[in-house]
């Protein structure tokens, strides 16, 4: 609530009109959004429209910081001595609070590839439904939640992330290959 209510009353942008800024905070405004248009959690959301239809029978928003999440690995940092447990508690609905296994990151990304085979000519997945626009780290582009890179024989969708001790990475190929 108090993270929601710092970007309520932003006044200013982070870039000028027409630029591009990768924000946790957007996600954190669209899972509101989401609720009010579904009124749903995101967790009930996702299970209804993504999760289930996709057979992701492990992934999860974390909305409690006290949850314990099954099979979850353990996040270290290296410190002097050598490492340290990590436990933060970040459950941002929407950014840095998905959890699932490989398992279900492979189902989600065959689906994603799955799209992209019918898509029109060249265009990239879900690109139909929501454009990419250029991007904070230029030659990609970013939209429906990916970067893109749309070079000629190097078309490829991805994501990386780092969160509560934990780096992630989606990657899907034109070929295929994740």
């Amino acid at each position: 609530d108090d993270l929601l209510q710092l970007a309520y009353r932003q006044n200013g942008r982070a870039v000028e009109p027409g630029r591009f800024l990768y924000s946790n905070t957007g996600y954190l405004l669209l899972v509101e959004v989401l609720r009010h248009v579904h009124s749903a959690p995101l967790q009930e959301i996702a299970e209804q429209h993504v999760f289930t239809p996709l057979c992701m029978s492990s992934a999860r928003f974390k909305s409690d910081p006290r949850e314990v999440v099954a099979s979850a690995a353990s996040s270290y940092e290296p410190i002097a001595t050598g490492w340290s447990h990590q436990q933060r508690p970040v459950t941002l609905p929407g950014p840095g609070s998905l959890w699932c296994t490989a398992s279900d990151l492979d189902r989600w990304l065959g689906h994603l590839w799955h799209e992209w085979q019918t898509a029109p000519d060249g265009m990239l997945p879900s690109e139909q439904h929501l454009r990419y626009r250029p991007s904070d780290h230029p030659p990609f582009t970013y939209g429906a939640g990916l970067y893109a890179d749309p070079r000629p024989g190097r078309s490829a969708v991805f994501h990386y992330g780092h969160e509560q001790g934990f780096s992630a990475a989606a990657f899907l190929a034109s070929t295929g290959h994740r």
